[in-house]
């Protein structure tokens, strides 16, 4: 719906610089699609790295729309089961295999490496990550921009941070720094990144999480992928441009953990959900059909290195785990 648009001239989005080369030169690429809107959301694509960007920004007075009550509703939805099978993989240790590990979940977190371990969590929402967090001996902070949701977090007894809360971020206080879901929502991923490497100890870890917009089933339905969640995702990052963007913020990336490729397909709520995406996109049947025969038989083939960050995997999400460069 680009009535929810702002006006990209008003607030600068037009002469914003590309997060990962730097470069001020944007041209048109495919729009894209949601589920429930009848008209497509412009995109720009960056012409020197290929980094594709929302066309304009979510107007603030029409954020209520997206990020009201029914999108953290959704969390609290099916967060009671989902955080049940969480806890037990977590305190399993070290010792369930990854493939396991990574069938559930990329965003599962590791025990506190000592007493007095602190955790960020940024866009922690309801604070479900940081509950299990806490059980796993971390001393939990989260971040939120939806003061009724920081309210529910704080209500379970959790520290919450809101408003300009970058500026209430002590250098080197966190050992582990999460971002599940968060740069493609951000309009300057690039000044977090380098905002939370300050924040992060000397040998502390940044977790970011975030769907795959160079995986198969993105290149399969384009526009119509149900994870472009337009007008949430600002940005449609591919490994690559993630790679670079860490990069420049001065990490380094010490494991890519892709969701599992199986996993990644079978999940009937996805696929109502691309269903819907696709029928909105002006797509029928027998097309959506034949895109979902070869997504699935693309789950099929061998796996491709997710060490290599430009691969252009099966799995539709993943987490990068990074360090101070």
């Amino acid at each position: 719906m680009t009535d929810a648009l702002s006006d990209s001239a008003s607030n600068g989005w037009r002469e914003t610089p590309c997060p990962v080369c730097a470069e001020v030169s944007w041209g048109p690429a495919d729009p894209v699609f949601r589920a429930g809107d009848s008209e497509p959301f412009p995109v720009q694509a960056c012409t020197v790295c290929g980094l594709r960007r929302l066309g304009a920004l979510l107007d603030p007075a029409a954020a209520s729309r997206y990020y009201g009550v029914g999108y953290y509703a959704q969390e609290k939805a099916r967060s009671d089961f989902r955080t049940r099978v969480k806890q037990i993989l977590e305190g399993t240790g070290e010792w369930l295999p990854d493939a396991l590990r990574t069938f559930i979940s990329i965003s599962l977190v590791p025990r506190a490496p000592h007493a007095g371990a602190r955790l960020l969590d940024v866009g922690c929402g309801s604070g479900n990550l940081m509950v299990r967090a806490r059980t796993l001996g971390w001393d939990v902070v989260g971040t939120e921009l939806s003061d009724v949701t920081a309210a529910v977090a704080r209500a379970r007894g959790l520290s919450v941070l809101t408003g300009c809360w970058e500026e209430q971020l002590q250098p080197r206080s966190f050992d582990l720094i999460v971002l599940n879901h968060v740069i493609e929502h951000v309009a300057n991923p690039r000044n977090l990144l380098e905002t939370l490497a300050e924040a992060l100890a000397v040998r502390g870890q940044i977790h970011i999480g975030l769907p795959d917009f160079g995986c198969v089933q993105s290149r399969l339905f384009g526009g119509a992928w149900w994870a472009n969640l337009p007008p949430e995702h600002v940005w449609f990052f591919e490994k690559r441009h993630v790679a670079a963007l860490i990069k420049a913020a001065g990490l380094k990336p010490l494991e890519w953990r892709d969701l599992n490729r199986v996993a990644a397909q079978l999940r009937p709520a996805i696929w109502r959900h691309q269903w819907a995406v696709w029928r909105a996109s002006g797509g029928h049947a027998l097309g959506f059909a034949s895109r979902l025969g070869a997504c699935l038989a693309a789950a099929a083939l061998p796996r491709i290195d997710a060490a290599i960050p430009q691969a252009r995997g099966v799995s539709t999400m993943y987490t990068v785990v990074c360090a101070r460069a």
